[in-house]
């Protein structure tokens, strides 16, 4: 029995499963209908999981986070530095 599709009540369908071993596979369906019971097989070559590594994925996703955290630390440092020539004398320069 096809489960119903949990926002659109109107749509029957399969659910989505991630296939985590490569190689061949093969998946036996079997019905039943008004005509009679009737199978068949869908044959699938899974691939290798393209692109770079999973660890290195998060490693590279990681660097710009970083980066704008080194980039606040450093602006929160120097916003906190008093002024090099004093309030009064600066009055005076005007």
């Amino acid at each position: 029995m096809l489960p119903r599709h949990p926002r659109q009540p109107t749509v029957w369908g399969l659910d989505v499963l991630a296939l985590d071993t490569p190689g061949e596979w093969t998946f036996r369906i079997g019905l039943d209908g008004p005509q009679g019971p009737a199978t068949g097989e869908l044959r699938l070559t899974v691939l290798e999981q393209p692109g770079p590594p999973l660890g290195l994925s998060f490693a590279a996703s990681t660097i710009p986070i970083l980066l704008i955290i080194t980039l606040l630390t450093i602006a929160a440092r120097r916003g906190g530095r008093t002024p090099s020539v004093p309030l009064s004398r600066r009055s005076d320069r005007v």
